[in-house]
């Protein structure tokens, strides 16, 4: 079932680097983990975190080769989006230094239709392949029991 998996992972790792909206949108992801990758930044978020009762979920870089990294990522991005944009706003408020400059970039992106409305469609895309990942990674998963659950999953799955 390995194999399955390793498949699955090449489809969505190209469908992810191909598509423009998805692109586009992972580059956003990719840049709000720079930004924030800095400990100054870092602290920030954290305390607008904390202030507005968020629980923490880290913004980690994209990996090139496992797609899962990036259904975490955009979890991430939903679930603290108002603690990102608050702190990016202050930044951008305060202008005290040159990353305000790469904030302001940052916040515009983020703040766009496209990507939220992206960022929640691949969350939900991501999701259920995440799902049929970790089911093809199962010890006692063969062909047999892959194409049941497969079948039942796309029953009871709206995309």
């Amino acid at each position: 079932m390995h194999c399955l998996d390793h498949k699955l992972n090449l489809v969505v790792t190209d469908f992810c680097t191909s598509e423009k909206a998805a692109v586009t949108c992972f580059n956003t992801v990719e840049a709000l983990y720079h930004h924030y990758s800095k400990p100054a930044e870092h602290m920030r978020l954290r305390l607008i975190q904390n202030a507005l009762g968020i629980k923490m979920k880290e913004l980690n870089s994209l990996s090139s080769t496992r797609w899962s990294c990036r259904y975490k990522n955009c979890e991430a991005k939903i679930s603290n989006f108002g603690a990102i944009s608050s702190a990016l706003e202050e930044e951008i408020s305060e202008n005290a230094d040159k990353d305000a400059i790469e904030a302001k970039g940052v916040y515009a992106s983020l703040m766009t239709g496209e990507f939220v409305v992206c960022l929640f469609v691949l969350k939900d895309i991501l999701q259920k392949v995440y799902i049929l990942s970790r089911y093809f990674q199962k010890i006692g998963a063969t062909l047999g029991r892959a194409a049941t659950f497969i079948s039942g999953f796309l029953a009871d799955t709206t995309l």
